[in-house]
């Protein structure tokens, strides 16, 4: 299945969402914050660990979500 990031600043929801897709199969990686994201995303050397899907909070205690985006766009 697919490597899935998810960057979501309440670890409860976080931990609700690595189960279901857990348990479907896919490998889930987390973040709590934009940095700690952007850290994850900078480590994926091989085409195996790339992040194929990442889920989102918009409103993120230390980034606006859409500037996320931003980001994640033009690297």
């Amino acid at each position: 299945m697919g490597n899935i990031l998810i960057i979501e600043d309440e670890e409860h929801v976080r931990k609700l969402m690595e189960l279901v897709l857990v348990r479907q199969g896919h490998v889930v990686k987390q973040a709590s914050g934009a940095e700690e994201a952007f850290a994850i995303l900078s480590k994926e050397k091989t085409f195996e660990e790339k992040t194929e899907l990442i889920l989102l909070d918009l409103r993120l205690e230390d980034a606006d979500g859409l500037k996320i985006l931003e980001r994640l766009k033009s690297s």
